[in-house]
């Protein structure tokens, strides 16, 4: 589940919280992270589908293994671990969107084939998202 948006002038933070009422299925290995060299070829169960549809038809996923320094002219969305952590029966991470995303519709799309989740969507207003980013106030300038 998505549980946290942070809304900021130039992109936003959210976070997403896995929490698993099988004891026997254990999360040992982060479940968001695409084993190296599985690109390409089939998922293990225990990987999480993981994505973002965004108004204007972009969108991002976890699948992409696309870096964002990768391409001459960046374009959006970018999305990038903040971090987080877990083991057992939960795990949470951080993530930061870039830019800001359009106004309209932010979907956000996950399945866990390991745990019996269907692909399913949570959608958010970015219109407010951005109205709320006005109200942003700079700290300090760098």
């Amino acid at each position: 589940m998505v549980d946290r948006l942070l809304v900021y002038p130039n992109g936003l933070e959210f976070r997403l919280v896995l929490l698993v009422r099988d004891s026997n299925h254990d999360l040992h290995d982060i479940p968001w992270g695409l084993p190296r060299g599985r690109r390409g070829s089939e998922l293990p169960d225990e990987f999480i589908r993981f994505g973002l549809l965004l108004a204007d038809g972009s969108k991002w996923t976890n699948l992409d293994g696309r870096e964002p320094w990768d391409e001459d002219e960046v374009t959006g969305p970018v999305v990038s671990e903040l971090g987080g952590g877990g083991g057992g029966e939960s795990w949470e991470m951080s993530f930061w969107l870039w830019p800001l995303p359009p106004a309209g519709e932010v979907n956000f799309v996950a399945s866990w084939p390991l745990h019996g989740i269907r692909e399913s969507t949570t959608t958010v207003d970015a219109t407010e998202l951005r109205e709320r980013a006005t109200e942003a106030e700079e700290i300090w300038s760098s």
